[in-house]
């Protein structure tokens, strides 16, 4: 099955993480995260995920840890949430 980008980037997520057998428990935390990461960074287009995206991960995972206390239990978790931001799914 080929995975098309569909405009939504939530949508294309999800179909990936589908495709990819990921649960739906794994699904709802990563679009969880995601959304959060498009809010903290009031971003309006898919195509700003491409303009300093290991810049903008850091950013947000630094006011994850510092201000909201949040941490990724394994270096694995990061590097997920990373390549879901950075190859914009």
């Amino acid at each position: 099955m080929s995975i098309q980008k569909n405009g939504k980037l939530l949508d294309d997520v999800r179909q990936v993480l589908r495709v990819n057998h990921y649960s739906i428990h794994t699904e709802k935390i990563y679009c969880d995260w995601i959304a959060q990461f498009i809010k903290f960074h009031k971003m309006l287009d898919r195509s700003e995920l491409n303009i300093n995206p290991e810049e903008k991960v850091e950013q947000f995972l630094t006011y994850l840890a510092v201000d909201r206390k949040v941490r990724f239990y394994t270096k694995s978790g990061y590097e997920r949430f990373s390549f879901f931001i950075q190859t914009g799914a």
